[in-house]
């Protein structure tokens, strides 16, 4: 082997080793087991695992909670607790946010707090174990019926879009994210309707049972609208928290013709 190999390799070798050992803030822990906490106590109100009823303050006596809004308490705190965790997480170092298990982890924690708001919200129409299993038995088959609607959408959009062109790899993107466009819309769309008829329409109001206030069935759609959109606009908003690479990268050459080099993120 020639000495200028050898002396790349060794000094390959001595920079992995001078590399530090990725891992996580004792910051960003801390926010993510307040903000699991938050949750999870939300999740168990939502339940009717429990109940607040008064709370003991000695410079100030008894405090009566009875008629307090719990809902909006736990909203406001996991937010609260969620823009901490975000914080924490983009202020660590540029190799730790492209750390596959540290995006996992964060990842978790963003699918705690979507479960969290839909189940608070859905607690303004029924608080019960059943509405949790009813939710939860609700998403997966909306998850589901996404999954095929898209797929029959990029079939359906295929032949349209493909007239006149030859690469069938950017026909069936565009489709795919025409398709994914469709879905969202029709969901938001089906969600307004929804709430509209739980407000106004006798038959589908007097479901919900009489404790139910007006403005729960608003409410609920909103947060599932959020949510929604949250997972739609997850590429976006991945690309900047988690500093990853931009797929490829563009430029011009000498002749003025468009190059193109696809690259990913490193693995870790």
């Amino acid at each position: 082997m020639r000495n200028d190999q050898r002396i790349g390799i060794d000094f390959d070798r001595k920079s992995l080793e001078e590399l530090p050992p990725l891992a996580l803030s004792d910051g960003y822990r801390s926010s993510r087991r307040i903000l699991t906490v938050i949750c999870a106590l939300s999740l168990a109100w939502s339940a009717a695992q429990f109940e607040f009823k008064s709370v003991n303050l000695s410079f100030a006596g008894e405090l009566n909670l009875a008629n307090a809004s719990f809902q909006f308490i736990f909203f406001a705190a996991t937010a609260y607790g969620f823009a901490r965790c975000w914080l924490e997480f983009a202020m660590q170092e540029v190799e730790v946010r492209r750390w596959r298990i540290a995006q996992s982890d964060f990842m978790l924690s963003v699918n705690l707090v979507r479960a969290s708001i839909v189940f608070l919200t859905g607690s303004g129409l029924s608080r019960s174990v059943e509405m949790i299993g009813l939710l939860t038995v609700s998403t997966v088959g909306v998850l589901l019926l996404v999954a095929l609607f898209m797929v029959v959408g990029m079939f359906i959009l295929i032949p349209i879009i493909r007239r006149g062109r030859t690469s069938i790899a950017s026909v069936v993107a565009e489709a795919l994210g025409w398709a994914q466009i469709s879905v969202v819309i029709g969901l938001l769309f089906a969600l307004a309707i929804l709430a509209f008829g739980a407000t106004y329409y006798a038959p589908l109001s007097e479901l919900l049972g009489p404790d139910v206030s007006a403005t729960a069935p608003g409410l609920f759609a909103l947060a599932c609208a959020l949510v929604i959109l949250s997972f739609a606009l997850e590429e976006r908003w991945r690309q900047d928290v988690f500093a990853n690479l931009p797929p490829y990268v563009e430029w011009r050459d000498a002749e003025g013709q468009l190059c193109r080099r696809y690259q990913g993120s490193p693995q870790y």
